[in-house]
């Protein structure tokens, strides 16, 4: 009975100097493990910055046409189906009573659903002819932009499937009324192309119209640069090596890039901080594994925690 009793104690003694040891280890670990501050540098670099207005769409008529009868009549002959290409004084419908129906400009045929023989009335609807020359497209510009652009101002569009070009074009229309929508107010803003190529109705669009543009400026990623009540600072290195925040004065920004005006020049490095992960919770989780936290830690004939929380014996013990 004897030595049942002293096995035990062994065994409890042995597990709180274990413990004890982890708790040793985990303090002394967390000491030399503490989250170190890192950094990089980049450059200050000079070049052009622009700030500029972007968004996306499709290309658009900027005239749709509808033609109507003029006469009450009966259809002889249909000289065009849709998405036929006419020219400006076309025949396009022939009347039993000789009349005739051309296309007032030139474009591409839609909506036309008529036959021969069918009876049509005066002003009725009998077919679109969609302007494939004037072309446009739209974009959506928040409110907070629209001051900064204006009718004429020009603009680039890039289209997808024809990713090696950029056309030129100008603002043509500026809607005076906004859509609001989850908390952001926009409104249209139409772009008319000044050389359409190839370009064909329904592909899709970006645009862009530069705001501001400077060539020549020393610039810094804008992620650097930062802001107290003093203004805007970046960090930098002293003479003695130590990292410290220089004051700078800024220009004009995008969403890439800032102008600094004062305070670095064309070279001068900043810093950008990293901070290092810290690893000591894993080792404290290892150290406590080893002491006791697994089965047989001990040779086989330690004690540990089941899954229930209880005390678990684990080996045997002699009388």
């Amino acid at each position: 009975m004897k030595k049942k009793v002293i096995s035990v104690i062994l065994a409890v003694v042995l597990i709180a100097g274990g413990i004890g040891a982890a708790t040793y280890f985990y303090k002394k670990s967390n000491k030399s493990n503490v989250s170190a501050v890192q950094y990089t540098s980049i450059k200050v670099t000079k070049g052009s910055l622009e700030n500029a207005i972007t968004g996306s769409g499709s290309v658009e008529s900027a005239n749709v046409y509808t033609i109507r009868s003029g006469y009450k009549d009966t259809i002889s002959e249909i000289d065009v189906s849709n998405n036929s290409i006419v020219n400006a004084g076309d025949t396009l419908i022939k009347l039993s009573s000789g009349n005739v129906i051309t296309a007032g400009q030139a474009g591409i045929v839609s909506n036309l659903s008529l036959y021969v023989g069918e009876n049509i009335n005066i002003n009725q609807e009998l077919m679109n002819i969609t302007d494939n020359k004037t072309l446009t497209t739209k974009i959506q510009v928040d409110e907070t932009d629209l001051p900064k652009i204006k009718s004429g101002q020009e603009a680039t569009i890039t289209l997808t499937a024809f990713p090696k070009e950029t056309f030129k074009g100008k603002i043509s229309q500026i809607s005076n009324i906004g859509t609001y929508s989850n908390g952001v107010t926009t409104f249209d803003v139409t772009i008319s192309f000044d050389d359409i190529k190839n370009i064909k109705i329904g592909m899709s669009t970006n645009a862009k119209i530069v705001i501001e543009k400077k060539d020549n400026v020393n610039m810094l990623p804008i992620s650097t640069v930062k802001s107290n009540n003093r203004g805007k600072f970046v960090m930098v290195r002293d003479a003695n090596g130590s990292v410290t925040m220089k004051n700078i004065e800024t220009g004009i920004s995008n969403e890439t890039y800032v102008e600094v005006t004062k305070g670095l020049e064309e070279g001068d490095e900043v810093l950008i901080a990293k901070v290092a992960t810290n690893t000591s919770n894993n080792s404290m989780k290892s150290m406590m594994q080893g002491a006791g936290g697994n089965r047989g830690s001990f040779g086989g004939s330690g004690y540990g925690r089941n899954g229930n929380g209880g005390t678990q014996k684990s080996g045997s013990s002699s009388k």
